[in-house]
């Protein structure tokens, strides 16, 4: 709708009032997240590609995790350098995973 803003999470808030999440979004692409936190924690940061999609989650004080794109898988890179791998079917926006790939080891769609 031409003239309206896309309403963003700021913040969730448990039952007493607390807030224990929130949310950062880029200024330039409306909706799309840069950030968050839960309470007490670091804060997870996002990068994007030109298409909008993930290629890093950063967090400084456990696991970053890097995605790579392909026809018909992404890989899964954690800071660790272990990897997953998610071979996908379908075109553009509505892919489905059919088989998920750890180091080791595979797992099939209905298992997923």
């Amino acid at each position: 709708m031409a003239g309206r803003h896309a309403a963003k999470l700021a913040a969730v808030y448990d039952r007493s009032n607390t807030q224990v999440r929130s949310f950062t979004y880029d200024d330039k692409y409306r909706g799309r997240m840069v950030a968050h936190r839960h309470t007490g924690r670091p804060e997870i940061r996002y990068r994007y590609d030109s298409d909008g999609r993930v290629t890093e989650q950063l967090n400084p004080a456990g696991l970053s995790y890097t995605y790579q794109y392909e026809k018909d898988h992404i890989t899964i890179t954690d800071s660790l350098d272990r990897r997953e791998v998610l071979h996908t079917q379908g075109e553009g926006g509505l892919k489905r995973v059919v088989k998920k790939e750890h180091a080791g080891r595979q797992r099939h769609a209905e298992s997923v």
